[in-house]
Parts: structure tokens; C-alpha cells; sequence
């Protein structure tokens, strides 16, 4: 099989998928990132593997060969895809491929007492009287208090919002900001988190990054449930002000599942990877203890990516905590139905010690045997 270059791979992208991408490096080689073409995203999950060639979309949990990729992304066959393919290489070899190769992505630290006010929507907060005159905000309370099992208390120690205005906050629906179009928006003047519940994180009091859910059941093909702002996510603790110090520390994946232990100090990853600033910011709060509580995701493939993830988390966390901490895993799926795939969808709002297993020694995880508990198969 013929393996064409990064340049060539670029160029079919470029002109018959999508003109935005970004190109990452990590210990699998160089990628080619984009959003998704078959779900709707915000988010450049959809990565090309430049040196192992192939695609895996990460909003999907599938995988392809590049041109088995391409050929489902734009409903041909793979021998039209390879024509295409050809053609694009012998331009490449007469010198006819015009290609901007972005420099690889690297992580910047940016500093978070400095992030803008605008980034910030503006919000209703669930009083009483917001959600009895507001009638997304009777929406949206019913979506969290049924759905996620939350009530006025989260609310409370949360901070917990929603957004009902239809127009953007920070050009107030015109799409223009002194002249310009609006970098929110992108000029288009429409709210961009409209129809979500903002659930905040602070860090020294001050407000440095939100995760905006949708609460009106809409068709996740055209609206993603999750919506992000474009903040340096790996450099937030979630609800780091929220951790006591001294406390053991429970590390989960999403910010309903961290609400729904109201009673511990818990963070949340916003995905499966902690990030070295994550972890020094969280070991500042010097916890004796951090306990993992990882999702139970009924397809094996997608369970054994979390576990993959979930020690690498643990390998990293020890190469720079001190010796004396201790580092567990939360079994809390064992007595439960299959069907739940976290804590929140199963209601668990207590800690059941015999359930956590202890991870204090490196070779009982080098050899998997972490990996077979936790799988429990």
C-alpha cells in the first residue's frame, strides 16, 4: 500500500474535508487534528496519524486506514479516494501543492489572573424567582434536578447558572465589536452558549474556566452537549478552591460526577489525562490520599482506553508526589447494574471504603494486574 506524504494528506484535507486544522506531536508520532465530520464538535478530536497512517476519531471510539477514512468521511469509494490521492501527488512532485504546515502545537501556560472578562457569558443564576419567570430556567432546572440528580445545595456551593439570552453577550447582537467582527460570536451575533447550564471553577477566588452543558435536548448531530471556552483547560484544577486542605482527594472525569460526591474534596480531569500542572496545583493542597474514580463505559474497548489512561495518570502523579501518598482506585461499579456508565447516572453520593483498592506498589501495575481489578473480568 501506498503511503502518501504529509503534504499530499494535507492537500485532500484541505480541499475536500476542512481548511481548519492544527498539527500535533506525541510519543505515537505527528498529527493531523480536525473536528469530527460525522458528529458535531467544537473540538478538534478527529486526529490523522501521520507516521503510523491511520485515523482515529476520537467523539466516535473508531478507527481507519487513511483512505478508508476519507472514503466514509466523503461517501466515495476507496478507488475514488485514490485517485484523488494520486493526483494530489503527482502535483506534490511537479511542485504544484500550495500547503501551509502550521508549526506543531505545543502547550502554552498562560496566566490565568489575566483571562479577559468578555470570555465570561453572562448568566441567570436558579433562584427561585429566575426559574419562575424564566422558562428556559424551569428547563434547565428540571434538566439537572432529574437528569443529573442535583438540587439547591449544588446550586448553592456551585455557583451553578444558566443561559437564556439568545444574543451574544459581548457584542450584544450586533456581530460587531468596535468595528471588527466579534471573536465570540465570530460576528455573527448569536449567544454561542445559549440553552446551557454553566458549571464554573475557581482558583484563589477568581473565576479562570466554565464547562456549558445543554439542557434543552437538542440533536447532538447539529449541537454538542458539551461546550468548552478556548482556555488552557490542562492548567485548571476543577473546583480547586472547593479542595480542603489536607483532605483526601478524589479525582473523576467530568464535573457531575465531582458535584455528586457533595461531600468529599473531589476534582475532575474534563477527559482521561492529567496534566503535570494539574497535578502539581492538586498536590499543593498536600492530600495524605488521592483515590481515581474512573468511568465504567459499557464498551470493552472504550474501558480499556480508560484504564490505559488511568495508569499513565497514576505514573505520573507518582514520578513527582512524595512517597508517603497514597493512591487508590474506586471500585464503585461492583454491586452496581451494568447499565451505569459513572457515579452520576448512578446516583452514588457516598464513598464505600471497601471498594477502593490501593495501588502502593510500581511492579503490581507494570505487570496489568491493576488494569485485571479494576476491569474485573
Amino acid at each position: 500500500m501506498k503511503r502518501y506524504s504529509k503534504e499530499v494528506i494535507l492537500a485532500f484535507i484541505t480541499k475536500y474535508i476542512t481548511d481548519s486544522y492544527n498539527i500535533s506531536q506525541n510519543s505515537k508520532g505527528e498529527w493531523i487534528n480536525i473536528k469530527s465530520p460525522f458528529v458535531a464538535s467544537s473540538h478538534q478530536k478527529c486526529g490523522i496519524n501521520i507516521d503510523e497512517y491511520f485515523v482515529y476519531d476520537f467523539k466516535l471510539d473508531k478507527g481507519w486506514k487513511i483512505e478508508d477514512f476519507f472514503a466514509e468521511a466523503l461517501g466515495e469509494s476507496r478507488n475514488s479516494i485514490e485517485n484523488k490521492l494520486f493526483k494530489l501527488h503527482l502535483a506534490h512532485l511537479k511542485g504544484a501543492l500550495k500547503v501551509y504546515i502550521p508549526e506543531v502545537k505545543n502547550d502554552e501556560i498562560v496566566d490565568l489572573d489575566n483571562i479577559p472578562e468578555y470570555v465570561f457569558p453572562k448568566t441567570n443564576s436558579f433562584s427561585k424567582e429566575h426559574i419562575l419567570r424564566d422558562k428556559h430556567g424551569r428547563t434547565a432546572w428540571m434538566y439537572l434536578h432529574n437528569k443529573r440528580y442535583l438540587s439547591k445545595k449544588h446550586y448553592d456551593k456551585y455557583n451553578l447558572s444558566f443561559v437564556s439570552d439568545t444574543k451574544c453577550w459581548h457584542c450584544n447582537g450586533t456581530g460587531k465589536v468596535d468595528g471588527e467582527d466579534c471573536i465570540i460570536c465570530n460576528g455573527k451575533g448569536k449567544n454561542i452558549y445559549f440553552g446551557r447550564v454553566i458549571i464554573p471553577t475557581y482558583e484563589n477566588n477568581k473565576l479562570v474556566y466554565f464547562q456549558a452543558r445543554d439542557f434543552l435536548d437538542r440533536d447532538p448531530t447539529y449541537v454538542v452537549k458539551t461546550k468548552n471556552p478556548k482556555l488552557p483547560r490542562n492548567q485548571v484544577v476543577y473546583f480547586y478552591d472547593l479542595l480542603k486542605e489536607g483532605d483526601r482527594i478524589y479525582i473523576v472525569e467530568g464535573p457531575f460526577d465531582a458535584m455528586t460526591l457533595y461531600d468529599y474534596s473531589v476534582t475532575c480531569t474534563l477527559g482521561q489525562s492529567l496534566h503535570e500542572c494539574q497535578i502539581k496545583k492538586i498536590l499543593r493542597k498536600n492530600p495524605p490520599e488521592i483515590v481515581f474514580i474512573p468511568d465504567r463505559d459499557p464498551t470493552e474497548k472504550v474501558r480499556a482506553t480508560v484504564m490505559k489512561n488511568l495508569k499513565k495518570n497514576i505514573s505520573k502523579i507518582q514520578e513527582i508526589a512524595p512517597q508517603s501518598l497514597k493512591i487508590g482506585v474506586y471500585e464503585w461499579w461492583k454491586g452496581t447494574e451494568e447499565k451505569y456508565k459513572d457515579i452520576n447516572e448512578a446516583n452514588i453520593t457516598a464513598v464505600d471504603e471497601s471498594k477502593i483498592i490501593w495501588v502502593t506498589d510500581l511492579k503490581e501495575r507494570l505487570n496489568l494486574k491493576i488494569n485485571n481489578k479494576i476491569d474485573g473480568e
